[in-house]
């Protein structure tokens, strides 16, 4: 799915996703699905408040800063490598599913949905990324499923770095935020946050 940025009368791609393999699965049941893209396959990640856009597309770790009424953008480094996918990580971030043929139901494990998709050759550095409105960039960075999440808060030249925090889902204001947790048997609970800095 290709992402653009309306701006007056012109549209300009800021990044797109890449085309996926064409893969097929066929089923005993005689349903079949044709190919999606790789699990780990790096796709666009981004957020926008007001007219500022942050964005990533690659497995590296940067992001870009991109000002829709002046143009300017500006290219945020890190220091991380990104990983190679393995099958831990890949079940972890896969869900199972339920095709229904018109003659019966079949049931995709999540290995298969491993075997159709394939995975990439290294999985993204960031995973998810989020714009606050006072300007901070949120970034969590690709983690295994044992270990702490990894968070990075990026401030006009700062960085702060959050281990094992919740990343926040929804910016109410500058220091407060809405985040979503799953857990293990798959209930979903919302929890506000007030962030205040440590001195």
């Amino acid at each position: 799915m290709n992402r653009a940025i309306r701006n007056l009368l012109a549209t300009t791609a800021v990044a797109a996703t890449p085309a996926g393999p064409n893969r097929h699965l066929q089923f005993d049941c005689g349903a079949g699905l044709v190919g999606q893209l790789p699990v780990f396959w790096p796709t666009l990640r981004w957020a926008a408040v007001a007219n500022t856009v942050v964005y990533t597309a690659d497995d590296a770790d940067r992001f870009v800063i991109w000002n829709a009424d002046t143009r300017d953008s500006s290219i945020i480094s890190g220091t991380a490598l990104p990983r190679r996918p393995n099958r831990d990580a890949a079940l972890a971030v896969t869900e199972s599913m339920v095709i229904h043929s018109p003659s019966q139901r079949c049931t995709m494990t999540k290995e298969d949905v491993l075997r159709q998709r394939g995975t990439a050759e290294r999985m993204p550095v960031i995973r998810s990324i989020r714009l606050a409105p006072d300007g901070a960039v949120w970034v969590a960075l690709t983690t295994l499923p044992d270990e702490p999440s990894f968070i990075r808060v990026h401030r006009q030249g700062t960085t702060d770095t959050i281990i094992g925090g919740t990343f926040p889902d929804v910016f109410l204001t500058p220091s407060r935020f809405l985040a979503e947790t799953i857990d293990s048997i798959g209930q979903t609970s919302l929890t506000l946050w007030d962030l205040r800095r440590t001195q």
